[in-house]
């Protein structure tokens, strides 16, 4: 036996890196989509704040403690975003019993405790449940980018004086 191995034995016996089809390299001015994902299931819960109270008083109303829900004086203290507002208007243009928005929306909205369990609920492996966020996250993120691009060009016409871009 020697004590000496050959470099290329060893490299050859590891196990091969994981391939993934997805071009992970993302550009520098892309942010985090998790993160932004993550920030739209929290705006999303905050649109239900602006909701009138129900008039008359719910059932569930009169059954609850005085003091726990919404305050009658000053109002709901949620965020407004331009690019939060088209992620959702983006998110809400898929079609809705596609298997890729129903995934994206139970794992940022979900409150899920394990994925593994909801995935299999959904028929779908672990990994694939992964691959159904990451793929509907771009999708719906591109669109975003999209209504945003659209809507700056529409806000520069209206400045301008101009509805149709061109010169009177």
């Amino acid at each position: 036996m020697t004590t000496q191995q050959d470099p290329d034995a060893l490299r050859l016996a590891a196990p091969a890196p994981d391939r993934d089809d997805s071009d992970d390299t993302e550009p520098d001015d892309r942010p985090d989509l998790d993160e932004l994902f993550v920030r739209w299931a929290a705006w999303r819960r905050t649109r239900s704040m602006y909701v009138q109270p129900s008039r008359p008083v719910s059932l569930l109303g009169k059954l609850t403690a005085k003091g726990t829900g919404r305050s009658a004086t000053g109002g709901p203290d949620a965020i407004a975003s331009a690019e939060l507002m088209a992620l959702n208007q983006a998110f809400n243009a898929q079609p809705a019993t596609a298997l890729d928005r129903i995934v994206l929306e139970l794992h940022y909205c979900g409150h899920l405790k394990s994925v593994k369990a909801a995935a299999a609920s959904v028929g779908v492996s672990r990994q694939h449940w992964y691959r159904l966020v990451r793929a509907c996250r771009e999708k719906v993120y591109l669109g975003s980018l999209q209504l945003l691009e659209q809507q700056l060009s529409e806000g520069q016409q209206l400045l301008s004086g101009h509805p149709h871009g061109g010169s009177v």
